[in-house]
């Protein structure tokens, strides 16, 4: 599953300043505990796609540790979020349902 969301990426000094709101799309592994077995895995944020503009959006090592941490930060939100839309989803179905 994917996600999505904006930062803002500030780039140059003085006279080359420019402060550009890049779009994220990002995805989560899923995470595996660790098992007697078995060490835990997954959890890992993964960026497939900044862009600026609708266009591709090259980023630098410190800008892209910036774009992972804001990632990692809301994963857990944003996974939330698509849970309680998907349960209010099946609740209106079966109201739906109810009704016929």
């Amino acid at each position: 599953m994917s996600y999505y969301f904006s930062i803002e990426i500030e780039r140059g000094e003085g006279a080359d300043y420019e402060c550009c709101e890049v779009d994220v799309t990002y995805s989560v592994n899923p995470y595996y505990p660790a098992t007697r077995y078995q060490p835990e895995e997954g959890g890992d944020v993964e960026i497939e796609a900044v862009e600026y503009h609708g266009k591709p959006f090259d980023l630098t090592d410190a800008e892209y540790a910036l774009v992972v941490e804001a990632a990692q930060a809301r994963c857990e939100d944003d996974a939330a979020d698509e849970e309680a839309d998907y349960g209010d989803y099946l609740h209106d179905m079966r109201r739906e349902m109810e009704d016929c």
